[in-house]
């Protein structure tokens, strides 16, 4: 056996644990590749790889490496591993567009869940219910998380899967019209939860706009809006679509027809982006209805929400000009989170150098993308490039930023050896913010956009402290990821 295989397998569940992906991915493969003489560690790295691509809507990939996992493991279902990977292998094809493939896998799988302990047969009807739900069988998904109900019978399992089974029922019970039942179930759901518990308000907002109760639903929303920036280190994309939809329904109540298709626009975007087709395509005939008007007066819960709107569409229009940036932006976002929280910055700084990380490139969308690809093609694509910091306050500047925010904005390709731009700033003039956001994007530009491993990444970073980079917060990076297996 080679005498890595242990280390690596550890490092790679730890780093799965704490969220580094990239990391993982790297520790995860190496484990799967070398550890050819103990079949359950690659077995355990191959379910955790499936995972990863499954997190990142990367499917196909997903489904292979479960499928790799099983035949290392070479077991039938009645092992509890195996299955587990047939279930998130089941998952994943029906997100990859094999419905009912996936269905009749599940069928064929259900007798083994009835040897399963009562969590895992809890968790297999689920995630059979949510299977259905994404295909618009409601009856058969209410009939599946009603018997997930019935399993979960220990509370430390009610306490763990208390709020997806709670959200899933109200999401079920309002497709079925039962109104007062479906609320019950949402705001139970959110009695499992510490977090913003978004799905859960984004629902009984749904339910408040179906009862025409319009100031819950405005209480609603303004929560769900408030939790949702909370949850900007990595975008939850589906439910952020779904907040846009409700909020377009709210805005056609204000007569605010041009806010209303914004915020369509930008659900569709989301939908369109996750390859989510049925929403998609039940947003366009409001797309094609929406009157382009706006006559009412601007309130404060309105002003919020068009805020919001016009926020959410600087991140998309990034996304539309590359389509690797998502993810590098999600990366640069988590790393620069993670460095501002060792470094013990409060909960408003943090805020703001999150809106940094989103924000910060959303002036190249106002240059020719050749010139992006390109910069270094010309002197002047080379100028004009340059100007990008400038240009994206100048497109922000009706949002009214915090100055942390613009400063970093400003800042973030200045370098502490006084060669970056627009101003050629040394590290003692430099917003403590851009510094931060600096060594986040270069660890990202490499492992998320490059595709680089991570190992190679870090040591790139490495490369330029004191130089393109800060000292301080590149040898910060280096300790996130040096934790003791």
């Amino acid at each position: 056996m080679d005498p890595r295989c242990e280390k690596l397998w550890q490092q790679g569940q730890l780093w799965y644990r704490q969220g580094w992906m990239q990391a993982a991915r790297e520790a995860l493969e190496a484990t799967f590749n070398l550890c050819s003489e103990i079949p359950l560690f690659r077995a355990q790295a191959a379910d955790l790889l499936g995972r990863i691509a499954v997190r990142e809507n990367r499917f196909t990939t997903g489904s292979n490496w479960f499928r790799w996992g099983l035949k290392v493991l070479d077991t039938e279902a009645d092992n509890a591993l195996a299955f587990a990977m047939q279930v998130r292998l089941y998952m994943a094809m029906a997100a990859d567009g094999h419905v009912d493939r996936a269905i009749r896998s599940m069928q064929q799988l259900e007798p083994y869940a009835a040897m399963r302990t009562a969590r895992q047969q809890a968790i297999f009807h689920m995630n059979f219910a949510v299977m259905y739900m994404q295909n618009e069988f409601y009856l058969q998904a209410l009939a599946r998380l009603t018997k997930a109900e019935s399993r979960l019978i220990f509370q430390e399992d009610v306490a763990e899967l208390g709020y997806a089974l709670h959200t899933n029922l109200g999401v079920v019970l309002i497709e079925l019209s039962h109104w007062d039942q479906a609320q019950d179930h949402l705001r139970k759901a959110l009695s499992f939860t510490t977090g913003p518990g978004i799905h859960a308000i984004n629902e009984l907002t749904r339910v408040a706009q179906l009862t025409g109760k319009d100031d819950l639903a405005y209480q609603f929303a303004t929560q769900a809006m408030h939790g949702m920036w909370g949850t900007l280190l990595i975008f939850e994309k589906s439910e952020l679509a779904h907040l846009c939809e409700i909020l377009a329904r709210l805005a056609t109540h204000w007569g605010a027809f041009s806010l209303k298709s914004q915020l369509l626009d930008t659900s569709q975007t989301l939908y369109g982006q996750l390859g989510m087709w049925r929403q998609w395509r039940r947003l366009q005939v409001d797309t094609d209805l929406v009157s382009h008007h706006n006559s009412i007066p601007l309130t404060p819960f309105v002003k919020e929400v068009t805020r919001f709107a016009q926020l959410l569409q600087a991140m998309l229009a990034q996304d539309i000009l590359d389509p690797k940036f998502p993810l590098l932006a999600d990366v640069r976002t988590q790393v620069a989170h993670a460095l501002a929280k060792q470094a013990q910055w409060d909960a408003e700084t943090r805020e703001h150098l999150n809106l940094v990380c989103r924000l910060a490139d959303y002036g190249l969308t106002a240059i020719d993308y050749e010139v992006v690809k390109n910069p270094h093609q010309s002197s002047t694509s080379w100028a004009r490039y340059q100007q990008h910091p400038a240009l994206s306050l100048r497109l922000l500047q009706s949002l009214q930023l915090p100055a942390a925010v613009t400063n970093g904005i400003m800042d973030h390709h200045e370098q502490p050896n006084g060669k970056g731009f627009p101003e050629g700033k040394s590290e003692s003039h430099i917003s403590e913010i851009a510094l931060v956001f600096a060594v986040a994007h270069a660890y990202a530009w490499q492992v998320a956009y490059l595709g680089i491993n991570h190992t190679q990444a870090l040591n790139e970073v490495q490369s330029q402290a004191g130089l393109s980079l800060a000292t301080e917060w590149t040898t910060r990076l280096v300790s996130l990821f040096t934790t003791e297996t």
